[in-house]
Parts: structure tokens; sequence; C-alpha cells
């Protein structure tokens, strides 16, 4: 759009060699341009750093999420099946117990990574 206005411009300034107006109008369009650009350039960056903060609370978040529903449907999956002995019992008692562990320290480092977050 830029280089459109500037060729158009330029077309202008060529037809009528003594418009004052219109040369002015053509370096502030140029200056305003590079302020935008600059300003932009700025930005961007801001965003990009707010980005990498932001990402590795949201890849263990992302990953607890995950591990959650796959223990839900381990728990659908596993109460349809019935115990037919006190090994099944044992068995099904020792997985939810390591599961249960495994829940309280993902949740730990979950909570860790947030006051991180927080604190920075």
């Amino acid at each position: 759009m830029r280089a459109r206005v500037l060729a158009l411009g330029s077309q202008l300034m060529s037809a009528q060699p003594g418009n004052i107006v219109l040369r002015c109008r053509l370096e502030k369009l140029s200056s305003d341009w590079l302020q935008l650009m600059t300003a932009l350039h700025g930005s961007e960056s801001v965003v990009h750093a707010a980005r990498m903060q932001l990402l590795p609370a949201r890849r263990a978040f992302t990953e607890l999420m995950l591990w959650l529903q796959s223990v839900e449907t381990m728990i659908r999956e596993g109460s349809s099946k019935s115990l037919r002995s006190s090994t099944d019992v044992q068995f099904k008692q020792q997985k939810y117990r390591v599961h249960a562990r495994i829940f309280l320290e993902v949740n730990k480092m979950d909570l860790q990574i947030s006051i991180q977050h927080v604190l920075c």
C-alpha cells in the first residue's frame, strides 16, 4: 500500500513539479511510515518476550490437562471391568495409588510454575 501511494505521488510530482503541498505530504507520509515501522518492531519484541515467558507455563498446563484426560479415560475403562479376585483389587489399588501420587506431584510442579510466573 505504501509503495502504491508513493508511486502515485511520484507520478503526480512529475506531472506537477511545483506542487509544494504534495511534496510535503509525501515527505510526511514517508516519515510517519518510518515511525510506524520503528514502533511496530518494538512492539513485536515486547510481544515475543511475553510469549516466551508464558510458554513454559502454557506447556506445563497443556501437559497436565492431557495427562488428566488420559487418567479419566483409564478410570472410565477400568470401572467397567469386573474384579474377580483380591489380586485384581490389589492391582487396581496400586495403579490408582501411583496415579494419585503422580497427580499430586504434577499439581505441585504446576503450582511452583505459577508462583514463579507471578513473581517474575
